[in-house]
């Protein structure tokens, strides 16, 4: 096998090439950050009136949902007398 210029600088580019591949793919460990989202979560004042907020919003719509169900309930019982009474057969035909 001849070394010609042109073979050596071939080489020399794919050895280049091979050296740093490694390189690239190797990680810098380093650079690495971990992140303990419920430290922050308990810490942070931004995230300490964001849950204010959420609260303040669940205690809101806990509110809206009791005052819907008891307007449900008593819906549903004067259904249920009016049912009742449909039933007695102490009433009669016209007020049905």
């Amino acid at each position: 096998m001849k070394l010609t210029p042109s073979s050596i600088v071939q080489g020399a580019i794919a050895l280049a090439f091979i050296s740093f591949v490694p390189v690239s793919q190797a990680q810098d460990f380093s650079k690495v950050a971990v992140v303990d989202y419920n430290t922050i979560l308990k810490d942070y004042y931004k995230a300490k009136d964001s849950q204010k907020q959420m609260e303040e919003l669940a205690a809101g719509y806990q509110k809206e949902r009791n005052e819907r169900e008891a307007g449900l309930k008593s819906l549903v019982e004067s259904i249920n007398a009016l049912q009742k009474d449909m039933q007695d057969p102490a009433i009669s035909d016209a007020k049905k």
